[in-house]
């Protein structure tokens, strides 16, 4: 016994402090959180200008350009599909964001998403439409009369 604790318990601490590390280091890599680096500026002109895609999904809390942590996991055969069928969800799930934008006041219906999305992204349409729904980004506080 050492400094009042035992071997077995300094022993322990150490493993934790680097299984702590570890498990950092994993969530830093996997997330990008590094801001090494990174020019920070306050400058509008460093700025790139605001889309119609970047305004309504920040009004639902999301962001345009990548998928959300929720969304990685709901949508795991998208992220496997590669950075090609990532960029056509989201910009299938921006379209739709947008049409709700427009008119909030009028549920958006799976039908007229389809009808306004290509074929081939029609199933990226329903289960994009669904998610939304399910998390409310869309269709809340519309009222079908």
């Amino acid at each position: 016994q050492v400094d009042g604790r035992s071997v077995y318990t300094r022993r322990w601490s150490a493993i934790m402090g680097q299984v702590k590390k570890y498990a950092f280091r994993r969530r830093l890599e996997k997330h990008n959180y590094s801001l090494l680096g990174a020019e920070l500026s306050d400058s509008d002109a460093d700025d790139s200008p605001v889309t119609p895609a970047m305004e309504a999904a920040a009004a639902a809390g999301l962001d345009a350009s990548a998928l959300s942590h929720m969304e990685e996991r709901d949508f795991a055969h998208v992220t496997r599909g590669g950075a090609g069928r990532i960029a056509q969800y989201l910009s299938v799930r921006n379209h739709l964001l947008q049409m709700w934008q427009k008119d909030t006041r009028t549920p958006l219906t799976i039908e007229r998403c389809l009808s306004s999305t290509p074929t081939d992204t029609a199933d990226l349409a329903r289960e994009s439409h669904a998610w939304l729904q399910r998390h409310g980004a869309i269709n809340y506080g519309a009222i079908d009369v």
